[in-house]
């Protein structure tokens, strides 16, 4: 297998489509194993292909892509090609799940933390980003204050009486409702995490439009929250497997002015990789990779012309580096997303978006029971959903790259 382990500004979608190599790799190492198949990724610097010499068309470019590099040139296919022998020779018989670097040293220069002072000025010659029309909005996705431990911890909006809104001790104000509102659109909103995005939303003062397959389930939310706390709410059954999901959307979002997206929606199957229907492994990859994907590309078009805004995508912690035995798809599948929000971080800040990546670890979610744990025999309690979120709030507003949240701060943007 061939694949990178880094996000790239620029190639958002190419990265990161690259990125979930890894931990299927490791996962598919360990499922293979006793039936002796070893399983090895190859993960390529700058190779001299047809493909390199259309990325990197001009003399300009060909020089900062080879400078990226610590040997400060670009490999050759034959290199790679031997690197592949050796990984399937006997001289490598007792090594599998590894991803050999064939880079050239492009990973040991750190390339991640260039990545993270990048800005449009640094980004790949001839590909710059625009810049606002507007210089002034940039304070609006200027990095946030330190936000101290206290100020993570927050009443829980689905407890707060009917009214609580403009009761609410300023605490409760984790994002602001000018810069991300007035509406907000969540995706997997009937339950868990999803359905708490909405309430602590609607508890901001935000209008929020809820998608997800079951009907009854959104409008029981939306019910509540206009009941609590005064605001609009707008039904949409949709199934996100369906090629035309993005259509039922936009159709029913068109005339909204989304602020914030949350990208919460996934799915998920427990089991050996070869004994799960093939089909199903394709919706997983429709749910949690296209639909990704698309959402980011229509909404980021959307959030990039109002000038401000922003854009969650959930991903998952443990997925986002290492694979995850008898999850194999899935977790590969949160790769991708890790990857392209990261990318997209960078890509859309100086136009006034900020992309956050949720990446929870276990949380007292349906998905629990889905997979059939005792959360009675977990070594530590789950994390509520409600700290889940508001920490997301938080890191969302000081425009921060990803979150992981009851951990220190994943990236500080």
């Amino acid at each position: 297998m061939v694949g990178h382990t880094v996000s790239f500004p620029g190639l958002a979608a190419y990265a990161a489509s690259k990125s979930g190599i890894l931990g299927l790799t490791q996962t598919l190492a360990v499922e293979y194993g006793p039936q002796g198949v070893r399983v090895n990724a190859l993960l390529p610097g700058a190779v001299d292909t047809p493909l390199y010499r259309e990325f990197a068309s001009t003399a300009e470019q060909q020089v900062w892509l080879t400078n990226l590099h610590a040997l400060k040139r670009i490999g050759r296919p034959e290199q790679l090609a031997r690197a592949a022998l050796y990984l399937a020779s006997d001289s490598s018989a007792f090594v599998t799940g590894t991803a050999s670097l064939v880079d050239g040293g492009l990973r040991s220069r750190g390339l991640e933390r260039e990545q993270a002072r990048c800005r449009p000025r640094r980004q790949f010659p001839g590909r710059q980003l625009t810049k606002p029309d507007h210089p002034r909005m940039a304070p609006s996705v200027r990095r946030g204050p330190a936000t101290s431990k206290e100020e993570n911890i927050v009443t829980n909006p689905s407890l707060s009486h009917p009214g609580a809104a403009s009761h609410a001790p300023e605490k409760l104000k984790l994002i602001d409702p000018v810069r991300f509102g007035p509406w907000a659109l969540v995706t997997g909103a009937s339950s868990g995490i999803g359905r708490e995005f909405v309430r602590q939303l609607a508890a901001h003062g935000l209008n929020v439009a809820l998608a997800s397959r079951r009907l009854a389930d959104l409008e029981a939310v939306g019910h509540e929250i206009a009941e609590q706390w005064g605001v609009e709410h707008r039904s949409i059954e949709v199934d996100l497997t369906k090629a035309d999901f993005l259509l039922t959307i936009d159709n029913a979002t068109s005339d909204l002015d989304i602020g914030l997206v949350i990208s919460n929606a996934g799915d998920f199957a427990r089991g050996e990789f070869l004994t799960i229907e093939r089909e199903h492994l394709h919706a997983m990859v429709r749910v949690n990779v296209l639909a990704n994907l698309d959402i980011s590309h229509h909404f980021g078009q959307r959030l990039v012309a109002r000038k401000r805004g922003g854009l969650v995508l959930v991903g998952a912690a443990l997925a986002a580096s290492d694979g995850v035995p008898f999850m194999a798809n899935p977790a590969a599948t949160k790769a991708y997303v890790h990857s392209l929000g990261r990318a997209l971080h960078i890509e859309l800040a100086e136009q006034g978006v900020t992309v956050t990546v949720l990446m929870p670890g276990t949380t007292a979610t349906p998905a629990l029971e889905k997979l059939g744990i005792d959360v009675d025999k977990l070594p530590t309690k789950p994390m509520g959903v409600e700290q889940c979120v508001s920490e997301t709030l938080v890191a969302l507003n000081a425009n921060r790259a990803t979150i992981v949240p009851g951990r220190p701060a994943s990236d500080p943007g």
